[in-house]
């Protein structure tokens, strides 16, 4: 059986993007591809917050699993490792059915840190 960790309250604010501009000359087309992923993100990050919240209330194991490996899926599109690690936690504790209270610790990280987070993702493509 896998260790689960209780992750401290700021275990999010060091999430740091790699720098998406500074890449080489000859990229910037991926740039502004990556660019017009932003909104796109930052409506997932809502939808997730939205789902996930109903799923907790409703005591719903697989669409907590659903939403956040929906989302995790953009997370690791942006490398964003942090924030992947607690995704994938949410994501192994949904499928074992074990542990809500932790689940809802994760989920109330996110949201503390999730202002943070849109701020790094905007900050990356200023």
């Amino acid at each position: 059986m896998r260790d689960l960790q209780v992750l401290p309250e700021s275990y999010l604010s060091s999430c740091r993007l790699p720098d998406l501009l500074s890449s080489p000359e000859g990229s910037s087309g991926e740039n502004e591809y990556l660019k017009e992923f932003l909104p796109l993100i930052e409506q997932n990050i809502q939808r997730f917050i939205h789902k996930t919240s109903d799923y907790i209330y409703r005591n719903d194991f697989q669409g907590i699993g659903s939403s956040a490996r929906s989302l995790l899926e953009d997370i690791c599109f942006f490398r964003l490792d942090g924030i992947n690690e607690l995704m994938s936690e949410m994501v192994f504790l949904s499928r074992t059915r074990s542990n809500m209270g932790q689940i809802i610790r994760l989920f109330n990280i996110f949201i503390d840190q999730y202002p943070f987070l849109l701020r790094n993702l905007r900050a990356s493509f200023q």
